[in-house]
């Protein structure tokens, strides 16, 4: 993410997405065609006017972007766009879908008296 110097501490959907576009030096105008939307909505979501895209515009947002070679910063759009929507990234929720272990996994720890110690050795070991 540093690799494009990006000043986006605290920033929502919008303002990161926004900070990123022009650091790429991509219009809005730019973006709005490439992805079949008007350069309108890709303002207004930017501004925090309309909710961040679904999966499907997310991906093709980020494509066009170019953002393959920062994952960190996929990453980011995909958490922020989750957080302002009170979901699961979307990258994430089709993984968690694919493998029930994992939510067997989540829940154990959930319930668990101990589930801060148990995701602390988790990351460890991750």
């Amino acid at each position: 993410m540093d690799d494009l110097n990006l000043k986006t501490e605290n920033a929502e959907f919008g303002q990161y997405l926004r900070s990123v576009r022009q650091t790429k030096k991509i219009s809005i105008r730019q973006l709005a065609k490439a992805v079949s939307k008007t350069p309108t909505y890709i303002s207004d979501i930017e501004k925090g006017n309309n909710k961040p895209p679904e999966r499907e515009l997310l991906d093709r947002i980020i494509a066009e972007l170019h953002l393959e070679e920062f994952p960190d910063i996929r990453n980011k759009l995909y958490d922020l766009a989750a957080k302002e929507r009170k979901d699961v990234p979307a990258d994430i929720k089709e993984y968690l879908m694919e493998n029930e272990s994992i939510l067997k996994i989540i829940r154990t720890a959930k319930e668990s008296p101990n589930e801060k110690q148990i995701w602390a050795k988790v990351s460890q070991i991750i």
